[in-house]
């Protein structure tokens, strides 16, 4: 890549001793000076889009931490690089980067939010990019006035010197209390970023709007590391992540009650709609292998392993019966011959 081809060119212009080493010094210097080029480059880019798609100051403002990732994941799922995504694109670029629902009541709500964008798009059933932007500004707005009583009366009670804003520790105590605590350094760290990112003007202290956003943010995080983890074990299976997004259209299709998990007669309809058959025996059996807790539930990972599971066991059985319609083939043909 460009990005490597320039690293190399900075590591060689670095003074070497006589043996080919490089000091600490060099090294520290030449990886702050890479720092510095990437930051750069990552600005351009940014200003490129922005200019490219005629982003207003404000909505460039608000998305600039994550422009250049979700233009990432934009241009991936526009295969005919159309510059246009249309529904199921975009709810899976939603539920890909942290707004995934189970709900039928919030999946109703993120398709009305895209119809609503998508009337002011040029395409009669696709948006753009900037239209993307809306779609999750609206979405957002509609989320964290969902959370604004709750974290409100949280925010006054600590507000003590009633300065309409409270500092870090404060707002680490209100994340504690909504549920919100990080549960890995992955996390801590995200979050940590969120703080520094929010913090425009490091004062070191939040307004309410600024809280709410933060936990907005952190939300999304939180289902975008879960949903990146099942990605990398539904590679580790040997899922493609093409299969992986169908197989969790079919979980959540089937998981009619938003409780994330599937019990064995789900699963029978799930191997219906595959158009896989299986004694229910032998699929009960490898249900009872996967469910590790004995739960009679399986959640999604544990759905992909069963899948797979299934899907090994048909292929051995299918094997197995063209081996012997060979056989047969065969037999008869020496017989013949006899």
């Amino acid at each position: 890549s460009s990005e490597r081809l320039e690293a190399e060119a900075m590591v060689s212009e670095l003074v070497q001793d006589e043996v080919g080493l490089i000091s600490s010094h060099e090294a520290e210097f030449a990886i702050e000076q890479f720092r510095q080029h990437n930051r750069s480059a990552s600005r351009r880019k940014e200003h490129d889009i922005q200019k490219r798609y005629h982003i207003s100051d404000s909505t460039f403002k608000q998305f600039r931490p994550q422009l250049l990732w979700l233009y990432e994941i934009f241009t991936n799922l526009d295969e005919d690089e159309s510059g246009l995504l249309d529904e199921q694109q975009v709810m899976e670029l939603l539920a890909e980067i942290g707004f995934e629902k189970s709900d039928e009541a919030d999946k109703k709500q993120q398709k009305q939010v895209f119809m609503q964008v998508q009337r002011f798009s040029e395409d009669p059933d696709r948006v753009s990019f900037p239209g993307l932007l809306d779609i999750i500004r609206k979405l957002r707005y509609i989320e964290m006035a969902g959370k604004e009583e709750e974290v409100a009366a949280y925010f006054n009670a600590l507000d003590f010197d009633r300065s309409g804003s409270l500092d870090v520790k404060q707002c680490c105590g209100i994340l504690i209390r909504i549920g919100m605590q990080p549960k890995s350094v992955k996390e801590q760290w995200g979050i940590a970023q969120l703080f520094e990112e929010v913090d425009e003007k490091g004062s070191g202290t939040f307004v309410l709007e600024e809280l709410l956003t933060m936990i907005q943010r952190i939300g999304e995080q939180q289902m975008q590391i879960n949903r990146q983890w099942e990605n990398q074990q539904a590679a580790l299976l040997g899922i493609s992540r093409k299969k992986t997004a169908d197989l969790r259209r079919a979980f959540q299709a089937l998981d009619t009650t938003g409780s994330g998990v599937l019990g064995i007669s789900e699963v029978e309809r799930a191997l219906a709609l595959l158009t896989w058959r299986m004694p229910l025996p032998t699929l009960q059996r490898l249900f009872d292998e996967i469910d590790e807790d004995k739960s009679g539930q399986l959640k999604f990972l544990e759905f992909l392993k069963l899948m797979q599971k299934v899907k090994e066991d048909i292929s051995a059985k299918n094997m197995i019966e063209e081996s012997r319609k060979k056989q047969a083939v065969v037999v008869g043909a020496l017989a013949a011959q006899a």
